[in-house]
């Protein structure tokens, strides 16, 4: 049953992280975005224009990051004393909203962009969907 509930919440995370966004950024996406060492690198992935040769697979790495990332956080829930950081809203953000949220949340604010990737999806995180505690 728990395992089915955690299934059920990551599937959740995964819905509400998977994005597609279209809006070019400052910068074109380009084969060194691939690595996704760094927030800007992530960006340019996920704000890939659709006729960028490389769309699809920019995408599909940006959805995959930002899933996976998100699925850890949750998975590393399941210790004793472990609370959650990122408290989602409901009806939870669609996909495209969520990482369009993303990439213009480190648009106001570049002095992330060449933080590490995940350090700065967490910061986005929970500067836009804190817990209350």
């Amino acid at each position: 049953m728990k395992s089915s509930l955690i299934i059920t919440a990551l599937s959740i995370a995964f819905a509400f992280c998977l994005a597609v966004v279209t809006t070019p950024t400052a910068e074109a996406t380009d084969e060194s975005d691939f690595a996704a060492d760094t927030a800007g690198q992530l960006a340019n992935l996920c704000s890939t224009a659709s006729d960028n040769p490389d769309y699809v697979a920019a995408i599909h790495f940006c959805e995959g990051f930002l899933v996976g990332a998100y699925r850890y956080h949750l998975a590393s829930l399941d210790g004793p004393g472990m609370q959650k950081v990122v408290c989602l809203p409901k009806p939870v953000p669609s996909r495209d909203n969520a990482a369009g949220n993303f990439v213009t949340w480190l648009e106001a604010h570049p002095r992330y962009r060449n933080d590490n990737a995940v350090e700065a999806q967490f910061k986005w995180l929970t500067d836009t969907w804190p817990c209350q505690r």
